[in-house]
């Protein structure tokens, strides 16, 4: 069953991308709970902003996921579990170069890695280390230590991971941008972009539907807050069906991610083997995805 590397895609999925940032070994600072004055407007106009060298991004992420699995052959369970599993990523990210828009290097380091399943919480061999990567022309990442040295397979898988959006388009961002929204008003999101939202590859499914409605924007802090909406639709080798809401924060004079929370069910169904040796696994649960971030210079 794939259901690590799906929960793994999920979590990629639930990165915005966003601009990158950090310095070589910093603090990340505590983060103070995001609240929205009572000055806000009627309407917002988004104008997305290119990251620039120098540009620091400090971001947390808390991703959890409970499920119950039953496994059945035939009419036969032949195991049920029930487990919940999360992560946790403190991270911070420097930019080291821009170009035509993009970001192509960057230097990421992480305070905090965990990876739990129930109680057990296990940190990751990346805290603690500072990584160097570089999108190259042909779309490969290439990630190196702070002493030059090539990153181990573990190192890259995770680093790699958290920084699947660097060197390419900001998809959300692109929608955004020229766009003005009125208090209320509600936009259908091409389906692109939240499939490139999810995983590029499908695994996930297809998004069915993507809506956005603009809930306020404040006017001193050019923060724009929407609700989301969001569903899928089976992928080719697994039934899947997730369906998530929640909501967003955007800064509308860069169309940057400042904020994001996100839950639904999700049920899963995957079958291995065939005829009589066939071997069904069925998986229900809820997943939660929590962001938050700080851009500076």
């Amino acid at each position: 069953m794939r259901l690590c590397s799906l929960f793994a895609l999920l979590l990629s999925a639930a990165l915005p991308v966003c601009s990158f940032a950090q310095t070589d070994r910093p603090k990340l600072a505590a983060y103070e709970s995001l609240v929205l004055p009572t000055n806000v407007a009627k309407q917002a106009t988004f104008t997305k902003a290119p990251a620039k060298q120098g540009d620091r991004i400090d971001q947390q992420l808390e991703v959890s996921l409970e499920m119950k699995s039953t496994v059945r052959r035939g009419q036969q369970v032949v195991d049920t579990s029930d487990n919940t599993i999360g992560r946790t990523q403190h991270r911070t990210v420097l930019i080291d170069r821009v170009g035509e828009g993009k970001t192509s290097a960057a230097r990421v380091y992480f305070s905090k890695y965990d990876r739990r399943k129930d109680t057990e919480s296990v940190k990751q061999p990346v805290v603690g280390n500072t990584y160097a990567c570089v999108r190259e022309a042909d779309d490969t990442l290439t990630v190196t230590r702070a002493d030059g040295s090539f990153a181990t397979p573990d190192e890259f898988s995770l680093v790699s991971e958290s920084m699947v959006a660097l060197g390419r388009p900001n998809p959300m961002a692109d929608f955004l941008d020229g766009r003005t929204l009125k208090v209320g008003e509600t936009v259908e999101v091409p389906k692109e972009v939240g499939d490139a939202l999810l995983s590029a590859d499908g695994t996930l499914g297809t998004v069915a539907t993507f809506r956005l409605t603009l809930l306020e924007h404040v006017v001193d802090q050019n923060l724009a807050r929407f609700q989301i909406e969001m569903e899928t639709a089976g992928a080719e080798t697994t039934q899947l069906k997730l369906s998530l809401a929640g909501e967003l924060v955007v800064e509308s004079d860069t169309c940057r991610t400042r904020a994001m929370s996100l839950s639904g069910p999700l049920a899963m169904a995957t079958t291995i083997g065939s005829y009589s040796s066939a071997e069904t696994t069925f998986v229900s649960g809820k997943l939660n995805v929590q962001m938050q971030a700080k851009y500076s210079k």
